[in-house]
C-alpha cells in the first residue's frame, strides 16, 4: 500500500504479479491467485482482500473436466 505524507491511502504505482510471489511458487495455480489479487486490487483498493480459501482449478477452467 503507498501511503501519502497525511497517512492517507494512496495510487498504488505498479502490481507485481506470478507464481513467485505466491503461496505455490512454480505453480500454475499460484499465478492465476496472484494475477487474481492483482485485479482484486486494481478494482476495489479500498476493500482489503481476504487470503483465497481455495485455489481455481487450472485443469478445469482450461480443459472443462
Amino acid at each position: 500500500m503507498v501511503y501519502d505524507s497525511e497517512g492517507k491511502l494512496g495510487d498504488a504505482s505498479f502490481f507485481i504479479v506470478g507464481d513467485q510471489i505466491s503461496s505455490l511458487p512454480g505453480w500454475q495455480e499460484g499465478a492465476i491467485a496472484a494475477a487474481l489479487h492483482a485485479i482484486s486490487r486494481i478494482a476495489r483498493p479500498d476493500v482489503a482482500i481476504t487470503p483465497l480459501l481455495n485455489l481455481p482449478d487450472t485443469r478445469l477452467m482450461v480443459e472443462g473436466i
